[in-house]
């Protein structure tokens, strides 16, 4: 079967990429993994062939990775390492050692959460840089690492970085030229920390073990 045919039978998948799939005349999981640049296509694609259930492993990482290593490449830092507070970078080394079964589900859940206590206002309208940065940590260290989850964690890293840029250019612009400049600084930061986040997994998870995946289901 080809992906193709194989996302008609999964509506979910939306027609937007079922038509990129037959657009492109892909015929494999790993053609389509190979050539992805939407992260939200390529979690869903290893939800659809049940790769959590498979390989917690890797998504742990990966979330811990996002959490701790996405990139704002105006500022030319690693969001989480800068912005995490002690707890959160915690929570994502002790997620990492679960990951490797170097620690116990009780461990993980106490450093969640130390973590998630340091959420101010979790309710607020306005979500600060850093409150998103605890939000991926705390994301990367759920105790059951589902596409969901790393979705959410790479999400709210992404946010960090386009919102520590536009508190940068509040800071250091006159507000008059606040909004046209920082819209394109931020559209920039958030696109290249989606394409990082998306060459990491391709870097963790290769095409070829999604075609293995679907030989075995």
């Amino acid at each position: 079967m080809t992906i193709t045919k194989f996302l008609l039978l999964h509506p979910e998948a939306g027609p937007i990429w079922r038509k990129w799939a037959k657009d492109n005349n892909y015929q494999t999981f790993a053609e389509c993994w190979d050539n992805s640049t939407n992260l939200q296509w390529m979690l869903k694609m290893l939800e659809f062939l049940q790769y959590g259930e498979k390989e917690q492993r890797k998504l742990r990482l990966f979330s811990c990775w996002c959490a701790l290593k996405t990139p704002n490449t105006e500022e030319k830092l690693e969001i989480g390492e800068y912005l995490g507070t002690a707890e959160s970078k915690n929570a994502i080394e002790v997620s990492k050692l679960f990951a490797h079964g170097k620690t116990t589900v009780d461990k993980l859940a106490e450093a969640r959460e130390a973590a998630k206590r340091k959420i101010i206002n979790p309710n607020k309208e306005y979500i600060n840089s850093q409150q998103h940065v605890v939000n991926a940590a705390v994301e990367a260290a759920s105790h059951n690492i589902s596409t969901e989850s790393v979705l959410k964690a790479a999400t709210c890293a992404r946010n960090s970085a386009v919102r520590f840029s536009e508190d940068v250019f509040n800071l250091n612009l006159k507000r008059e030229a606040y909004s046209s400049v920082s819209d394109e600084v931020c559209v920039r930061v958030r696109e290249n920390a989606l394409e990082a986040q998306v060459a990491q997994l391709k870097k963790m998870i290769s095409g070829d073990e999604l075609d293995e995946l679907y030989r075995n289901l």
